[in-house]
Parts: C-alpha cells; structure tokens; sequence
C-alpha cells in the first residue's frame, strides 16, 4: 500500500456543521474504507482556528459518503483529500537519532524543527511500535501517531527536545505503556483535535 508515501486523490467537497454526510463529485463505492481529509471543517474547529475533519468513509455511492465524526463546521468547495488505509505495520528496536547534525532542515524562530518529527504513523488500522529508541536536540516528537486505530507503544526509550510520544485524532484504542528516559515536555501528548498533519 503506497499511502505513507503518496499524496493521494485530491477533490473538493462540501459538509455541514454537525453532518456526516460528505458531497463531492469523485466519490464512489471504491472509496469505502478510505480515509478523507476536510480542510477547514474540522471537530473541534472554530471560525476562527478551524481544523481538518479526518475520517474514514463507512458508505458511499456516486458523488456522495458517510464519514465516521460529523464536520465541525459548514465548508463548501474545501479542499479534500483520499487515502487508503495500511494495516498491520510493527516496528520492533531500532535507535532514532536526530542529534548531531541530523536535523533536516532549519530550525524556526523558536529554535526547534516543528514540521518533523522522528516519526510519523498516518491512516494505520493495527499499529505496533515495540523497544524503539529516540534521541533529539530539535526535532518535535518522537512519535506522532494520527487518524490510526488498535495500536500499541510498548518500551519506548526517549532523549527528546519535545514530547516522547505525542497522539492526534482521531485515535481509537490504543494503548501506550513502558516509557522509559526524558523528554523536553510530555512523555505522552493527546491532541484532541485533528489538526497535526
């Protein structure tokens, strides 16, 4: 499955406030299971810090879907992207090391990489990380986990800049245990809102 690593189909769509249900001219049945970003309709979103709506698709027919959360806020023509799910990925040991030079990039005004993280987990249904090792003088998180379901940190060892192990949402049933070391702020960090793309 390529979708850690490619875009995915973009469209535009429209949603109301409260809705599940998506309009957009490109959907289809084939898009059942898929999950969809909505730019500037998402829960927990405001007029004036709105926020993406992540979802997955329960239904569709042509040229419309229902998503699993209800949009925050009424979008019409709003950006929206699709994207298959990955399943099943473990990742067992390994050292992260972003000290040292390794940081990509440049830092911004605050001094630390904010656009990267050590690692980054999108749309994974069945996610285990177990015994893995980071190190950072700048880069954000260790891990970022997002728009993921039934997954497992277990034994993490973190020397981070910024939080060990930082969850956005949407995020079901997971479970987050054995973290060992320090961090610059949190061990673990739980976004409410899906907004950390």
């Amino acid at each position: 499955n390529k979708s850690a690593v490619e875009l995915g189909r973009q469209s535009t769509a429209s949603i109301t406030a409260g809705s599940t249900t998506l309009t957009d001219a490109t959907i289809t049945t084939a898009d059942i299971g898929r999950s969809v970003i909505v730019r500037n309709a998402g829960h927990g979103g405001t007029e004036a810090i709105p926020t993406l709506l992540c979802a997955v698709i329960v239904s569709a027919s042509t040229g419309q879907a229902t998503l699993s959360a209800a949009a925050s806020l009424t979008v019409s023509g709003a950006v929206s992207t699709y994207y298959n799910r990955d399943t099943d990925i473990t990742v067992i040991g390994g050292l992260w090391d972003f000290n040292n030079g390794n940081n990509p990039g440049s830092p911004n005004a605050d001094g630390y990489y904010n656009s990267s993280h050590m690692t980054k987990f999108r749309r994974v249904d069945g996610l285990m990380l177990k015994g893995m090792t980071f190190k950072s003088n700048a880069v954000k998180y260790g891990i970022n986990l997002a728009d993921v379901t039934d997954y497992k940190v277990i034994n993490p060892t973190f020397d981070t800049f910024s939080d060990g192990c930082h969850i956005s949402g949407p995020a079901y049933r997971g479970v987050i245990s054995g973290l060992r070391g320090k961090t610059g702020d949190d061990y673990i960090g739980v976004t409410a809102r899906d907004y950390k793309y």
